[in-house]
Protein backbone atom coordinates (compact mmCIF):
# COMPACT_ATOMS: atom_id res chain seq x y z
CA UNK A 1 0.00 0.00 0.00
CA UNK A 2 3.28 2.28 0.41
CA UNK A 3 4.09 1.69 -2.74
CA UNK A 4 0.97 2.26 -4.43
CA UNK A 5 0.51 5.98 -2.45
CA UNK A 6 4.21 7.24 -3.21
CA UNK A 7 3.35 6.03 -6.99
CA UNK A 8 -0.26 7.96 -7.16
CA UNK A 9 1.64 10.88 -5.56
CA UNK A 10 4.71 11.00 -7.50
CA UNK A 11 2.51 10.88 -11.01
CA UNK A 12 -0.27 13.48 -9.23
CA UNK A 13 2.67 15.90 -8.75
CA UNK A 14 4.28 15.47 -12.24
CA UNK A 15 0.57 16.22 -13.62
CA UNK A 16 -0.02 19.23 -11.42
CA UNK A 17 3.74 20.69 -12.27
CA UNK A 18 3.74 20.13 -15.95
CA UNK A 19 0.12 22.03 -15.92
CA UNK A 20 1.32 25.05 -13.43
CA UNK A 21 5.23 25.02 -15.60
CA UNK A 22 2.96 25.11 -19.01
CA UNK A 23 0.83 27.84 -17.70
CA UNK A 24 3.71 30.43 -16.10
CA UNK A 25 5.38 29.56 -19.53
CA UNK A 26 2.22 31.02 -20.99
CA UNK A 27 2.04 34.20 -18.92
CA UNK A 28 5.31 34.72 -18.84
CA UNK A 29 5.68 34.60 -22.42
CA UNK A 30 2.30 37.16 -22.87
CA UNK A 31 3.85 39.23 -20.36
CA UNK A 32 7.57 39.99 -21.53
CA UNK A 33 6.99 38.82 -25.23
CA UNK A 34 9.38 37.22 -27.29
CA UNK A 35 12.88 38.93 -26.99
CA UNK A 36 12.24 39.70 -22.92
CA UNK A 37 10.84 36.09 -22.60
CA UNK A 38 14.32 34.70 -24.43
CA UNK A 39 16.44 36.94 -22.04
CA UNK A 40 14.54 35.13 -19.09
CA UNK A 41 14.60 31.34 -20.66
CA UNK A 42 18.40 31.81 -20.95
CA UNK A 43 18.79 33.15 -17.32
CA UNK A 44 16.00 30.57 -16.10
CA UNK A 45 18.13 28.15 -18.53
CA UNK A 46 21.20 28.85 -16.41
CA UNK A 47 20.04 28.69 -12.85
CA UNK A 48 18.79 25.26 -13.50
CA UNK A 49 22.12 23.95 -14.92
CA UNK A 50 24.50 25.57 -12.65
CA UNK A 51 22.39 25.41 -9.94
CA UNK A 52 22.17 21.59 -10.49
CA UNK A 53 25.85 21.49 -10.60
CA UNK A 54 26.66 23.43 -7.80
CA UNK A 55 24.79 20.80 -5.71
CA UNK A 56 27.49 18.41 -5.97
CA UNK A 57 25.62 15.76 -5.96
CA UNK A 58 25.32 16.52 -1.90
CA UNK A 59 20.97 16.24 -2.26
CA UNK A 60 21.40 12.51 -3.14
CA UNK A 61 24.73 11.67 -1.12
CA UNK A 62 22.46 12.95 2.28
CA UNK A 63 19.33 10.83 0.68
CA UNK A 64 21.67 7.59 0.57
CA UNK A 65 23.57 8.36 4.22
CA UNK A 66 19.94 9.13 6.13
CA UNK A 67 19.69 6.06 6.64
CA UNK A 68 22.72 6.00 9.00
CA UNK A 69 23.08 9.55 9.84
CA UNK A 70 20.96 11.93 11.54
CA UNK A 71 18.89 14.63 9.65
CA UNK A 72 20.46 16.99 12.25
CA UNK A 73 23.82 16.34 11.15
CA UNK A 74 23.17 16.28 7.35
CA UNK A 75 21.71 19.68 7.80
CA UNK A 76 24.76 21.03 9.33
CA UNK A 77 26.91 19.73 7.01
CA UNK A 78 24.79 20.90 3.93
CA UNK A 79 24.78 24.29 5.63
CA UNK A 80 28.46 24.32 5.66
CA UNK A 81 28.85 23.36 1.77
CA UNK A 82 26.43 25.69 0.51
CA UNK A 83 28.09 28.56 2.27
CA UNK A 84 31.20 27.33 0.81
CA UNK A 85 29.35 27.36 -2.62
CA UNK A 86 27.63 30.64 -1.62
CA UNK A 87 31.43 32.46 -0.88
CA UNK A 88 32.59 30.76 -4.73
CA UNK A 89 29.71 31.98 -6.81
CA UNK A 90 30.20 35.88 -4.91
CA UNK A 91 33.52 35.88 -5.43
CA UNK A 92 33.55 34.87 -9.42
CA UNK A 93 30.08 35.44 -9.82
CA UNK A 94 30.36 39.45 -10.26
CA UNK A 95 33.43 39.21 -12.50
CA UNK A 96 31.93 36.74 -15.03
CA UNK A 97 28.90 38.35 -15.02
CA UNK A 98 30.30 40.90 -17.82
CA UNK A 99 30.69 37.86 -20.19
CA UNK A 100 27.11 37.17 -20.22
CA UNK A 101 25.92 39.24 -22.71
CA UNK A 102 21.98 39.13 -21.13
CA UNK A 103 23.60 40.29 -18.06
CA UNK A 104 25.92 42.69 -19.71
CA UNK A 105 23.38 44.35 -21.23
CA UNK A 106 21.00 44.63 -18.19
CA UNK A 107 21.41 46.62 -15.18
CA UNK A 108 23.30 45.48 -11.69
CA UNK A 109 20.26 44.79 -9.92
CA UNK A 110 19.35 41.84 -12.63
CA UNK A 111 23.13 40.42 -12.20
CA UNK A 112 22.49 40.87 -8.52
CA UNK A 113 19.59 38.32 -8.26
CA UNK A 114 20.63 36.15 -10.66
CA UNK A 115 23.84 35.49 -8.60
CA UNK A 116 21.16 34.83 -5.42
CA UNK A 117 19.18 32.65 -7.73
CA UNK A 118 21.87 30.33 -8.52
CA UNK A 119 23.03 30.12 -5.12
CA UNK A 120 19.67 29.57 -3.93
CA UNK A 121 18.24 27.68 -5.93
CA UNK A 122 21.00 25.10 -5.23
CA UNK A 123 20.40 24.94 -1.33
CA UNK A 124 16.71 25.04 -2.16
CA UNK A 125 17.25 21.63 -4.02
CA UNK A 126 19.71 20.01 -1.60
CA UNK A 127 17.22 20.74 1.46
CA UNK A 128 13.97 19.58 -0.50
CA UNK A 129 15.87 15.77 -1.39
CA UNK A 130 15.70 15.55 2.30
CA UNK A 131 11.50 15.01 2.27
CA UNK A 132 12.66 12.04 -0.25
CA UNK A 133 14.94 10.17 2.41
CA UNK A 134 12.54 10.46 4.42
CA UNK A 135 9.21 9.31 2.39
CA UNK A 136 8.03 12.40 3.13
CA UNK A 137 7.11 12.85 -0.68
CA UNK A 138 3.70 14.23 0.00
CA UNK A 139 5.14 17.07 1.80
CA UNK A 140 8.16 17.16 -1.41
CA UNK A 141 5.60 17.33 -3.50
CA UNK A 142 3.64 20.54 -1.41
CA UNK A 143 6.60 22.31 -1.68
CA UNK A 144 7.24 22.07 -5.29
CA UNK A 145 3.34 22.70 -6.24
CA UNK A 146 3.50 25.69 -3.88
CA UNK A 147 6.74 27.44 -5.33
CA UNK A 148 5.19 27.05 -9.10
CA UNK A 149 1.89 28.10 -7.95
CA UNK A 150 3.26 31.40 -6.24
CA UNK A 151 5.28 32.19 -9.11
CA UNK A 152 2.22 31.61 -11.78
CA UNK A 153 -0.30 34.06 -9.49
CA UNK A 154 3.12 36.24 -9.29
CA UNK A 155 3.45 36.08 -12.88
CA UNK A 156 -0.47 36.96 -13.71
CA UNK A 157 -0.76 39.55 -11.27
CA UNK A 158 2.83 41.81 -13.02
CA UNK A 159 0.96 40.76 -16.55
CA UNK A 160 -2.55 42.64 -15.22
CA UNK A 161 -0.90 45.76 -13.66
CA UNK A 162 2.81 45.70 -14.69
CA UNK A 163 4.80 46.75 -17.80
CA UNK A 164 7.04 43.93 -19.12
CA UNK A 165 10.56 43.68 -16.60
CA UNK A 166 12.97 41.33 -16.87
CA UNK A 167 14.61 42.05 -13.32
CA UNK A 168 10.77 41.48 -11.75
CA UNK A 169 10.65 38.27 -13.50
CA UNK A 170 14.03 37.03 -11.78
CA UNK A 171 12.91 38.57 -8.84
CA UNK A 172 9.55 36.45 -8.44
CA UNK A 173 11.93 33.41 -9.31
CA UNK A 174 14.43 34.03 -6.46
CA UNK A 175 11.06 35.18 -4.13
CA UNK A 176 9.19 32.05 -4.80
CA UNK A 177 12.87 30.38 -3.97
CA UNK A 178 13.24 31.73 -0.81
CA UNK A 179 9.43 30.97 0.37
CA UNK A 180 9.85 27.22 -0.87
CA UNK A 181 13.17 26.88 1.47
CA UNK A 182 11.65 28.32 4.17
CA UNK A 183 8.81 26.45 3.57
CA UNK A 184 10.86 23.05 4.00
CA UNK A 185 12.94 24.17 7.02
CA UNK A 186 9.77 24.46 8.63
CA UNK A 187 8.31 21.12 8.04
CA UNK A 188 11.95 19.09 8.05
CA UNK A 189 11.78 17.70 11.65
CA UNK A 190 15.20 19.31 12.69
CA UNK A 191 14.83 19.92 16.10
CA UNK A 192 15.74 16.41 17.13
CA UNK A 193 19.71 15.33 17.24
CA UNK A 194 22.48 17.90 18.00
CA UNK A 195 23.21 20.37 14.88
CA UNK A 196 26.86 20.10 14.50
CA UNK A 197 28.64 19.58 11.23
CA UNK A 198 31.02 16.99 11.26
CA UNK A 199 33.33 16.83 8.47
CA UNK A 200 33.58 12.87 7.52
CA UNK A 201 30.24 12.64 6.78
CA UNK A 202 30.15 15.32 5.14
CA UNK A 203 32.84 14.37 2.88
CA UNK A 204 31.19 10.52 2.60
CA UNK A 205 28.31 12.27 1.42
CA UNK A 206 29.89 14.78 -0.99
CA UNK A 207 31.83 11.83 -2.51
CA UNK A 208 28.76 9.45 -3.16
CA UNK A 209 26.73 12.33 -4.42
CA UNK A 210 29.93 13.53 -7.22
CA UNK A 211 29.29 9.91 -8.51
CA UNK A 212 25.29 9.69 -8.99
CA UNK A 213 25.61 13.58 -9.92
CA UNK A 214 26.78 12.67 -13.50
CA UNK A 215 23.65 11.03 -15.29
CA UNK A 216 21.77 13.95 -13.81
CA UNK A 217 24.03 16.69 -14.52
CA UNK A 218 24.25 15.48 -18.04
CA UNK A 219 20.51 15.21 -18.55
CA UNK A 220 20.06 18.53 -17.65
CA UNK A 221 22.98 19.30 -19.55
CA UNK A 222 21.38 17.90 -22.91
CA UNK A 223 18.03 20.21 -21.98
CA UNK A 224 19.11 23.48 -21.52
CA UNK A 225 22.90 23.50 -22.97
CA UNK A 226 21.08 24.82 -26.66
CA UNK A 227 19.59 27.52 -24.97
CA UNK A 228 22.82 28.90 -23.32
CA UNK A 229 24.56 28.70 -26.72
CA UNK A 230 22.02 30.33 -27.92
CA UNK A 231 22.34 33.22 -25.35
CA UNK A 232 25.94 33.47 -26.63
CA UNK A 233 25.26 33.59 -30.79
CA UNK A 234 21.73 34.26 -31.43
CA UNK A 235 19.51 37.00 -30.34
CA UNK A 236 17.06 37.36 -27.75
CA UNK A 237 13.94 36.42 -30.18
CA UNK A 238 15.50 33.33 -30.92
CA UNK A 239 15.47 32.34 -27.65
CA UNK A 240 12.07 33.18 -26.87
CA UNK A 241 10.95 31.34 -29.82
CA UNK A 242 13.00 28.47 -28.94
CA UNK A 243 11.59 28.14 -25.55
CA UNK A 244 7.95 28.15 -26.56
CA UNK A 245 8.99 25.10 -28.88
CA UNK A 246 10.50 23.34 -26.17
CA UNK A 247 7.89 23.80 -23.48
CA UNK A 248 5.09 22.53 -26.01
CA UNK A 249 7.10 19.25 -26.40
CA UNK A 250 7.71 18.75 -22.95
CA UNK A 251 4.24 18.29 -22.53
CA UNK A 252 4.61 14.74 -24.62
CA UNK A 253 6.87 13.68 -21.95
CA UNK A 254 4.12 13.39 -19.42
CA UNK A 255 3.21 10.20 -20.10
CA UNK A 256 6.59 8.49 -20.37
CA UNK A 257 6.81 10.76 -16.87
CA UNK A 258 4.42 8.06 -15.42
CA UNK A 259 5.84 5.33 -17.26
CA UNK A 260 9.00 6.08 -15.69
CA UNK A 261 7.66 5.20 -12.02
CA UNK A 262 6.03 2.03 -13.54
CA UNK A 263 9.88 0.65 -14.00
CA UNK A 264 11.30 1.66 -11.21
CA UNK A 265 8.19 0.00 -8.99
CA UNK A 266 8.84 -3.56 -10.88
CA UNK A 267 12.72 -3.05 -9.39
CA UNK A 268 11.64 -6.02 -6.42
CA UNK A 269 10.79 -8.59 -10.20
CA UNK A 270 12.97 -10.89 -12.08
CA UNK A 271 15.16 -9.09 -14.84
CA UNK A 272 13.12 -11.28 -17.22
CA UNK A 273 9.69 -9.50 -16.29
CA UNK A 274 11.12 -6.52 -15.88
CA UNK A 275 12.63 -6.84 -19.64
CA UNK A 276 9.07 -7.85 -20.38
CA UNK A 277 7.53 -4.73 -19.00
CA UNK A 278 10.34 -2.86 -20.51
CA UNK A 279 9.70 -3.58 -23.76
CA UNK A 280 5.86 -3.67 -23.83
CA UNK A 281 6.11 -0.16 -22.06
CA UNK A 282 7.93 1.31 -25.12
CA UNK A 283 6.05 -0.19 -27.24
CA UNK A 284 2.47 1.21 -25.98
CA UNK A 285 4.86 4.46 -25.16
CA UNK A 286 6.61 4.92 -28.70
CA UNK A 287 2.73 4.32 -30.47
CA UNK A 288 1.43 6.72 -28.02
CA UNK A 289 4.04 9.18 -28.58
CA UNK A 290 3.49 9.26 -32.48
CA UNK A 291 0.39 9.22 -32.45
CA UNK A 292 0.49 12.60 -30.07
CA UNK A 293 3.25 13.93 -32.25
CA UNK A 294 1.71 14.01 -35.38
CA UNK A 295 -1.36 15.69 -33.90
CA UNK A 296 0.99 18.02 -32.27
CA UNK A 297 2.92 18.75 -35.36
CA UNK A 298 -0.69 19.80 -37.28
CA UNK A 299 -1.77 21.62 -34.74
CA UNK A 300 1.07 23.48 -33.65
CA UNK A 301 0.74 26.66 -35.58
CA UNK A 302 -2.97 27.24 -34.48
CA UNK A 303 -2.24 26.28 -31.19
CA UNK A 304 0.80 28.58 -30.56
CA UNK A 305 -1.07 31.63 -32.21
CA UNK A 306 -4.18 31.35 -29.94
CA UNK A 307 -2.16 30.59 -26.81
CA UNK A 308 1.11 32.51 -26.98
CA UNK A 309 0.43 34.74 -29.61
CA UNK A 310 0.82 35.98 -33.15
CA UNK A 311 4.81 37.35 -32.29
CA UNK A 312 5.50 33.55 -31.12
CA UNK A 313 4.53 32.01 -34.31
CA UNK A 314 7.78 31.14 -35.87
CA UNK A 315 7.91 28.03 -32.82
CA UNK A 316 5.44 26.16 -34.49
CA UNK A 317 7.92 25.04 -37.62
CA UNK A 318 11.20 24.43 -34.16
CA UNK A 319 8.63 22.27 -32.49
CA UNK A 320 7.78 20.12 -35.55
CA UNK A 321 11.79 19.80 -35.64
CA UNK A 322 12.38 18.75 -32.12
CA UNK A 323 9.39 16.38 -32.14
CA UNK A 324 11.08 13.03 -33.20
CA UNK A 325 13.36 13.93 -30.71
CA UNK A 326 10.85 14.18 -27.99
CA UNK A 327 9.30 10.49 -29.42
CA UNK A 328 12.81 9.43 -28.81
CA UNK A 329 13.66 10.93 -25.02
CA UNK A 330 10.59 9.31 -23.85
CA UNK A 331 12.22 5.89 -24.56
CA UNK A 332 14.86 6.87 -23.50
CA UNK A 333 13.31 7.82 -19.83
CA UNK A 334 12.52 4.33 -19.73
CA UNK A 335 15.64 2.88 -20.73
CA UNK A 336 17.42 4.53 -18.60
CA UNK A 337 15.13 3.91 -14.94
CA UNK A 338 15.17 0.45 -16.69
CA UNK A 339 19.18 0.20 -16.21
CA UNK A 340 19.48 1.90 -12.78
CA UNK A 341 17.14 -0.60 -11.21
CA UNK A 342 19.44 -3.01 -12.52
CA UNK A 343 22.58 -2.29 -11.22
CA UNK A 344 23.35 -0.36 -14.46
CA UNK A 345 23.60 3.14 -13.95
CA UNK A 346 26.99 3.62 -15.78
CA UNK A 347 25.52 2.35 -18.64
CA UNK A 348 23.03 4.85 -18.69
CA UNK A 349 25.31 7.83 -18.42
CA UNK A 350 27.13 5.86 -21.30
CA UNK A 351 24.16 6.65 -23.25
CA UNK A 352 23.33 10.01 -22.23
CA UNK A 353 26.61 11.13 -22.71
CA UNK A 354 26.51 10.02 -26.52
CA UNK A 355 23.49 12.00 -26.88
CA UNK A 356 24.69 15.12 -25.26
CA UNK A 357 27.93 14.53 -26.96
CA UNK A 358 25.89 14.78 -30.62
CA UNK A 359 23.25 17.25 -29.11
CA UNK A 360 26.72 19.87 -28.37
CA UNK A 361 28.72 19.03 -31.62
CA UNK A 362 25.41 19.71 -33.93
CA UNK A 363 24.74 22.57 -31.92
CA UNK A 364 27.97 24.18 -32.30
CA UNK A 365 27.94 23.78 -35.69
CA UNK A 366 24.67 24.91 -36.64
CA UNK A 367 23.37 27.50 -33.72
CA UNK A 368 25.93 30.27 -34.95
CA UNK A 369 24.12 30.24 -38.65
CA UNK A 370 20.76 29.21 -37.91
CA UNK A 371 20.26 29.96 -34.83
CA UNK A 372 16.78 28.81 -33.39
CA UNK A 373 16.60 26.25 -35.68
CA UNK A 374 20.00 24.99 -35.63
CA UNK A 375 19.14 24.50 -31.97
CA UNK A 376 15.97 22.37 -32.55
CA UNK A 377 17.74 20.12 -34.95
CA UNK A 378 20.55 19.23 -32.55
CA UNK A 379 18.33 19.19 -29.78
CA UNK A 380 16.28 16.39 -31.45
CA UNK A 381 19.47 14.48 -32.96
CA UNK A 382 20.57 14.56 -29.38
CA UNK A 383 18.03 13.02 -28.31
CA UNK A 384 17.97 10.85 -30.91
CA UNK A 385 20.84 9.60 -30.63
CA UNK A 386 21.12 8.77 -26.91
CA UNK A 387 17.84 6.55 -27.04
CA UNK A 388 19.58 5.26 -30.11
CA UNK A 389 22.62 3.75 -28.24
CA UNK A 390 20.89 2.91 -24.99
CA UNK A 391 18.57 1.16 -27.05
CA UNK A 392 21.46 -0.62 -29.01
CA UNK A 393 23.18 -1.75 -24.85
CA UNK A 394 19.99 -2.89 -23.75
CA UNK A 395 20.08 -5.10 -26.82
CA UNK A 396 23.48 -6.54 -26.00
CA UNK A 397 23.40 -6.74 -22.72
CA UNK A 398 20.01 -8.00 -21.63
CA UNK A 399 19.56 -9.85 -24.96
CA UNK A 400 16.07 -7.71 -26.65
CA UNK A 401 14.99 -7.34 -29.79
CA UNK A 402 14.53 -3.95 -31.28
CA UNK A 403 11.66 -5.15 -32.67
CA UNK A 404 10.21 -6.01 -29.56
CA UNK A 405 11.16 -2.28 -28.05
CA UNK A 406 9.44 -0.85 -30.80
CA UNK A 407 6.52 -2.35 -32.85
CA UNK A 408 3.11 -3.17 -31.01
CA UNK A 409 2.30 -7.15 -31.16
CA UNK A 410 -0.78 -8.84 -32.85
CA UNK A 411 -1.77 -9.22 -28.95
CA UNK A 412 -1.51 -5.45 -28.24
CA UNK A 413 -3.42 -4.78 -30.94
CA UNK A 414 -6.17 -7.25 -30.42
CA UNK A 415 -6.00 -5.56 -26.45
CA UNK A 416 -6.17 -2.18 -27.99
CA UNK A 417 -9.60 -3.17 -29.89
CA UNK A 418 -11.51 -5.16 -26.78
CA UNK A 419 -10.63 -1.73 -25.05
CA UNK A 420 -12.01 0.62 -27.68
CA UNK A 421 -14.76 -1.91 -28.37
CA UNK A 422 -15.30 -1.96 -24.22
CA UNK A 423 -15.75 1.81 -24.22
CA UNK A 424 -17.97 1.74 -27.10
CA UNK A 425 -20.72 -0.19 -25.53
CA UNK A 426 -20.27 2.01 -22.33
CA UNK A 427 -20.53 4.82 -24.49
CA UNK A 428 -23.79 3.28 -26.04
CA UNK A 429 -25.41 2.35 -22.85
CA UNK A 430 -25.32 5.84 -21.70
CA UNK A 431 -28.84 7.47 -22.30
Amino acid sequence: MGLLKNTITVVGMRIVLTLLIFLADIVASRYLGVALKGDYFFLASSVLLVGTLLTGGMHLGNVYYLRSIPLSQLSANTLIYVSGVALIVFCAGFPLASKIPVLARGNQALTVIFIFCLVLDCTCTIFMNFFIGLGELARYAMVRIVRRGMFLVLLLGAWLIWEPSLELTLFFYLATTVIALALTGYLLPLQSGVFRCQWQSLGRCLSYGLRSQALVSVDMGTQRINTIVLGFWATSMDNGLFSVALNFGQALWLLSGVLYVVVQAGVSHSAEKQLADLERLCRHSLFLMVIGGFALGLLADPLVRLVYGAEFEGSGALLRLMLPGFAGYSLYTLCSSFMIVNGRAGTALLGSLGGLLVNVTIGLALIPHMAATGAAMALSWGYLSGTMLLMFLICVIFKARPSSLLFLRRADLQHLASVLSGWRKCIGRVP
